[in-house]
């Protein structure tokens, strides 16, 4: 059964609880398990929040009655696997996004439209924004023209779990697709 979510479930989660029946879920489960790192339902939940409270900068559809639309929690979870698939590509190939690339992306923020927006961002979703921003664009330097590829591979042979609640892995795609 897919899931979706709603304004209520994003307020809810926040408490711990899911709309969906269930009177409470851990806070240790993780939502997503990639190569070893993990996600935490209390930390995707987060991230949910922080990104449907500024929809407009993360240029998503409003969240309103109706709730953030399923693909779009599942192209965020799928982010976060793809950020872990690139972080680990980078390192193996000894190309560490450093810190001073960080600060560059969040100064291109803070000099851009979305600079009020930016303030008031949790520390995790900032730096969630922060991975996508530099590990993106320093896997396509570091692989060139076989860029695509290369993050296909990589995501074919990660070691992905998804909680089911969320949705599912899909190898052959690389992406977070609905529960069938």
């Amino acid at each position: 059964m897919i899931r979706r979510f709603s304004v209520a479930f994003a307020a809810l989660a926040l408490a711990g609880t899911l709309a969906s029946g269930c009177s409470s879920v851990s806070t240790t489960r993780n939502a997503a398990d990639t190569n070893g790192k993990h996600l935490t339902v209390a930390q995707y939940q987060l991230l949910l929040q922080g990104v449907a409270t500024s929809a407009d900068t993360f240029q998503i559809p409003p969240v309103d009655a109706t709730g953030m639309p399923g693909n779009t929690a599942r192209s965020i979870l799928g982010q976060w696997v793809s950020n872990v698939i690139m972080s680990d590509a980078l390192v193996a190939k000894g190309v560490p996004v450093s810190a001073a690339d960080r600060k560059a992306a969040e100064d291109k923020i803070l000099g851009g439209n979305a600079a009020t927006v930016w303030t008031g961002l949790s520390a995790q979703l900032k730096s969630f924004v922060l991975d996508s921003q530099t590990l993106q664009p320093a896997f396509a330097a570091a692989f060139g023209a076989d860029a695509q590829a290369t993050l296909l591979k990589a995501a074919q042979a990660a070691k992905v779990s998804i909680d089911s609640r969320y949705g599912m892995w899909d190898a052959a795609t690389g992406q977070v697709v609905a529960t069938r």
